[in-house]
Formats: C-alpha cells, sequence, structure tokens
C-alpha cells in the first residue's frame, strides 16, 4: 500500500458525533455504513431504494407474465405436435394398407379414399379440441 491510503482519518459526520477513526482506504466503507449519517441523506437513501425495488418489481411482474405466456405456448405446440404424429401414424397405416392392393385405383375411389381421410382428420381435431 502506498502512504496515503494508510493516512488516519476522521469519519466525515465526526460533526454530527461519529468516533471513527481509520485508515484513508476505508473511509469510504464506513461512511457508507455509518449511523450518525444526516436525516436528510438517509431519507435520500431511501427514496432511491424504493424507487429502484418499484422498477425491480414492475420487471418482475412483467417477466413472470412473459413466462407464463410461453409455458402456455409450450404446452399448446407440444400437444399439437402429439396430435399430428398420431394423425401421421395413421395416415402412414391408412396408405400402406391400401398401397398395398393389386388392383389400381379409379378417381371415384380415390375421391372416396381422400374423404374419409379428411373426416377422420376432422373428427382427430374434435378430440384435439377437448384435451
Amino acid at each position: 500500500m502506498n502512504m496515503l491510503a494508510e493516512l488516519e482519518r476522521y469519519c466525515c459526520f465526526k460533526n454530527e458525533g461519529c468516533n471513527w477513526q481509520g485508515p484513508n482506504y476505508l473511509v469510504d466503507k464506513h461512511e457508507k455504513s455509518c449511523v450518525h449519517r444526516s436525516k436528510e441523506l438517509l431519507l435520500t437513501e431511501l427514496t432511491t431504494k424504493d424507487a429502484e425495488i418499484r422498477t425491480l418489481t414492475e420487471k418482475n411482474y412483467l417477466l413472470e407474465k412473459s413466462n407464463k405466456d410461453l409455458q402456455a405456448v409450450a404446452i399448446q405446440l407440444t400437444e399439437r405436435v402429439t396430435f399430428l404424429e398420431k394423425k401421421v401414424r395413421v395416415y402412414d397405416a391408412f396408405f400402406k394398407a391400401e398401397g398395398e392392393s393389386s388392383f389400381k385405383e379409379s378417381d371415384l375411389q380415390r375421391v372416396v379414399r381422400l374423404r374419409r381421410l379428411e373426416l377422420l382428420a376432422e373428427d382427430s381435431g374434435k378430440d384435439g379440441d377437448r384435451s
């Protein structure tokens, strides 16, 4: 350490009754916690801290709301993925069973098969809405 850091100093609140005396490098630390600080200074610090608490409380509320909204979206997306996975398995099974036949599908048969798939999708969509 240098000589200035070791220099003994009094607290700046000595006139208010503080008897602290210590090395220069500890003055700031002491003065921030000195019990003899003026009421005006303490009131200013409290006002500043209250404003900071209000700001942080508002930010916390907004972040919690955003988090809840994101969790709801994640749940909806997970349910949608599960629904679509089931739908793909049904379509795969349907097309595989249809593809194993040895006859050529007519346009009318293709329309009927597509309509069945649409009805199946609508029924699956209704089931997905109920969950």
